[in-house]
């Protein structure tokens, strides 16, 4: 049941759509976090102006990209499958944005499943 949220002061490449880029983004959470069924995943694409964000001293057309993923799962998984999700999604924000990977962040929160609604129940009665 991950939620993720990219943000994102680039703009998808020329030839990628967003779907594309959702589909990509998703096959990573699902086989990074072993998500099962796949149709749990939610993926979002936020799209920000440069003007926006700040990074690196600088903000505005021209200066270092905002390239933001963060990841909020229902705790339990080890810290090796999160350590190796969060390689997989470095690589794959990388190359879904045509960005060197150094411009890329990953961001993941941790919930107690009593802290997570999922539909008429918390999600720790259903794992």
């Amino acid at each position: 049941m991950p939620i993720v949220r990219v943000e994102s002061s680039i703009p998808l490449p020329n030839g990628t759509s967003r779907r594309a880029a959702l589909d990509e983004l998703a096959a990573c959470v699902v086989a990074g976090l072993n998500v099962k069924p796949p149709l749990e995943a939610r993926v979002a694409l936020v799209e920000l102006s440069p003007e926006a964000v700040h990074v690196a001293g600088t903000s505005g057309t021209g200066s270092a990209p905002w390239l933001v993923a963060h990841c909020s799962v229902i705790a339990g998984r080890d810290e090796a499958t999160i350590k190796a999700f969060i390689a997989s999604m470095l690589q794959t924000l990388a190359s879904v944005y045509g960005t060197d990977v150094r411009h890329a962040r990953v961001l993941i929160q941790d919930y107690p499943g009593v802290y997570w609604g999922n539909g008429r129940t918390l999600a720790a009665s259903v794992r």
